[in-house]
């Protein structure tokens, strides 16, 4: 919620002209545990309309527990890559990492989308047991800082 809170400020300081063009999905501005509806999990945090059309798609994820550092896989999910490439227009991924953000589209994903690995890396604190997640790891050198985003929505509203 608070990276998505950030994100939504760092857009609208950069592009006043957005404020009123930016929808968030459900349960993107929360931190309280949702029941969401089978066919809206897994939306975007962030649709962004303009001129009527979208925009673009930003999904906010990551991780305030560890570093990214070249060499390092940026894990997303595979139903997030499904729901991304079930639509139609730009998608983006902005990971959060406690060093800084990286930044995804989906085009860069397409290559490792059959790569899908199971990590044990949370505890159901009912059994103690490991439970299996699903990833699609993604070099962090296929990754874009965060100017490149605000530089291609730049390009898309203020067109030279």
């Amino acid at each position: 919620m608070d990276e998505v809170n950030k994100l939504k400020k760092k857009i609208i300081d950069r592009f006043p002209e957005l404020e009123s063009c930016i929808k968030l999905g459900l349960g993107a501005d929360t931190d309280k545990w949702l029941k969401i509806p089978p066919d809206q999990k897994g939306d975007p945090d962030f649709e962004i309309y303009w001129n009527y059309k979208i925009l673009c798609y930003i999904e906010v994820s990551g991780s305030d527990k560890m570093s990214m550092t070249p060499g390092k896989d940026i894990w997303i999910r595979p139903d997030k890559y499904r729901n991304a490439a079930g639509k139609i227009g730009k998608y983006w991924f902005w990971m959060v990492y406690r060093n800084g953000v990286y930044v995804l589209d989906l085009e860069s994903l397409h290559p490792f989308k059959d790569n899908v690995v199971t990590k044990y890396i949370k505890t159901d604190p009912k059994t103690g047991a490991k439970v299996p997640e699903e990833f699609i790891p993604v070099p962090s050198e296929k990754a874009s800082s965060e100017d490149h985003i605000f530089d291609w929505i730049g390009t898309q509203i203020k067109p030279k």
